[in-house]
């Protein structure tokens, strides 16, 4: 019969970890997405961001700008300003013995800037997000590949985006 393992862990690792855990809120560690020191949440701070229209390049800007007012919220009694910059760029990746190319990469990149309303103390920053995408003979294939690149690199970069704005709302309290 083999030995079975107790229910609860032995290992030193582990209960030096259980009680390491109090310790940590003494040295100013916070949940990234626990309450303020003001008690509100980070949903709330991130609805005071109001986002600037994305007018460049027009589709792309217009399903970014959409896919953060999804993840911030609508802007309630904003106090910053959002501006967004995007540049996109498609470069092939793989060639052909006939020069043909057959699979692209599909970048998408942002420059940003978060403006406290009140303070103009400000935040930038740059992020890009990168995708692929193959060209087969079948010409409707090749454009949903290149769609679904663009909204993967969209997701991913409002994401990036998404972590960024939390880090500055975070330096802003400071």
């Amino acid at each position: 019969m083999r030995n079975r393992q107790p229910a609860l862990p032995c290992r030193p690792v582990f209960w030096a970890f259980v009680l390491l855990i109090p310790l940590l809120s003494a040295c100013g560690f916070t949940p990234l997405y626990g309450e303020l020191e003001n008690g509100s949440t980070l949903q709330d701070r991130l609805a005071k961001i109001a986002v600037a229209d994305i007018t460049e390049p027009a589709t792309t800007g217009y399903m970014f700008q959409r896919e953060l007012k999804k993840r911030l919220g609508e802007a309630q009694a904003a106090e910053f300003d959002l501006i967004v910059l995007l540049k996109e760029s498609r470069i092939s990746v793989a060639v052909t013995g006939e020069a043909n190319t057959n699979r692209f990469s599909y970048t998408l990149r942002a420059s940003y800037k978060l403006v406290h309303r009140d303070t103009e103390k400000t935040f930038k920053g740059t992020l890009s997000a990168t995708n692929g995408y193959g060209i087969v003979p079948s010409q409707y294939s090749s454009l949903v590949g290149e769609e679904q690149a663009r909204r993967k690199s969209i997701e991913d970069l409002a994401s990036q985006l998404e972590m960024e704005l939390i880090l500055a709302l975070r330096g802003f309290d400071e």
